[in-house]
C-alpha cells in the first residue's frame, strides 16, 4: 500500500495504548491517527468515546482499527462494529475466551481479524521453539510454564501463557481441558503425572513480563524463556501487524502470520 495508513486505536488512554500512540506518531506510514476510549472526559480533535466508534471510524476513513485494552467483551462489540464498516481489526485484549472467538470468526466472514494475546515477535519464535521441544522430547520430559507480571496486571494465568501451555498440548496430542492445571495446592495423591502442563502465576511489583517453559526431564532440564524488557516490543508488534493486514482477504489471522511476512 502506497499510501499512508489512517489508524484508529481504540484503548488509546490506557498504558499500551499511549506507548502505541507515541511510535505510530513517529512511524512513516502512519498517516490519520486517531482514539477511541471510554476516559475521554470530554469530546477532543481525534477522540471519541466507545459509542461514537462507528462515527470515528466513518469520519476518519480508518484503514485498520487496533484495539488494545483490557474488555474481552467490548473488544467482540468493536469489532462488530467495524465488520459492518469493512474495517480490518487487530485485537490484542486478552482474557478472550472460546465464546468470544466464535464472534470474531462469524465477523470474520467480512472483513480480517487478527487477534494475539502477545504482540512480541521474540514470543512467536518462542511458541515455534515450544512446539518443537515438546514435539521431540520424550513424555517424560514434563513441562511446567511460569508466568510473571507486574501487580497491575488483572487476568491470571496470562493469555500468553495459556497460549504456550496450548501449545505445549497440541504438540503432544493432550486435551487442553484436562491436562492444563493452573496453581497447586495441599498434598496430591501421587507424583506428577507427565500428561500435564503446569501454569504458575506470579504477579507483583514492577516485574516484566516474563515467560518461562521448562521441560524437566531425567536427569536434565530444558527451559525456553522470554522477557519483556520494554512494552515498546508489543506496541512495535502491534505497529507491524497493523501494515501487514492491509489488503488481506476477510479471514481470522494470527501474530504467525505477520512473522512469516
Amino acid at each position: 500500500m502506497n499510501e499512508r495508513i489512517s489508524l484508529c486505536i481504540s484503548g488509546i488512554s490506557g498504558r499500551m495504548g499511549q506507548i502505541i500512540e507515541r511510535l505510530a506518531l513517529h512511524d512513516p506510514a502512519i498517516g490519520t491517527l486517531i482514539g477511541v476510549d471510554v476516559n475521554i472526559p470530554q469530546p477532543a480533535e481525534g477522540l471519541f468515546g466507545p459509542a461514537r466508534l462507528a462515527e470515528a471510524l466513518a469520519l476518519s476513513r480508518s484503514d485498520v482499527l487496533l484495539i488494545f485494552h483490557n474488555d474481552p467483551l467490548a473488544a467482540v462489540s468493536q469489532t462488530e462494529i467495524a465488520a459492518k464498516l469493512g474495517v480490518p481489526v487487530i485485537i490484542g485484549t486478552t482474557g478472550l475466551e472460546e465464546h468470544h472467538g466464535v464472534m470474531l470468526f462469524v465477523y470474520s466472514k467480512d472483513i480480517p481479524v487478527l487477534p494475539a494475546s502477545n504482540f512480541s515477535l521474540g514470543v512467536a519464535v518462542q511458541r515455534r521453539l515450544i512446539a518443537l521441544a515438546a514435539s521431540m522430547l520424550p513424555v517424560e520430559y514434563q513441562p511446567e510454564v511460569v508466568d510473571k507480571h507486574h501487580a497491575k496486571k488483572l487476568d491470571a494465568p496470562s493469555g500468553t501463557a495459556m497460549m504456550l501451555a496450548k501449545t505445549i498440548c497440541e504438540a503432544r496430542q493432550w486435551d487442553p481441558a484436562t491436562a492444563i492445571q493452573c496453581g497447586r495446592v495441599g498434598r496430591s495423591q501421587g507424583p506428577r503425572a507427565n500428561e500435564i502442563v503446569g501454569i504458575q502465576t506470579l504477579r507483583a511489583g514492577t516485574i516484566s513480563g516474563t515467560h518461562e517453559v521448562t521441560f524437566a526431564g531425567p536427569g536434565e532440564v530444558v527451559e525456553i524463556n522470554h522477557v519483556a524488557q520494554t512494552p515498546d516490543i508489543f506496541a512495535q508488534g502491534a505497529l507491524a501487524a497493523v501494515k501487514w493486514i492491509i489488503g488481506k482477504a476477510p479471514g481470522v489471522y494470527s501474530i504467525d502470520n505477520v512473522l512469516e511476512g
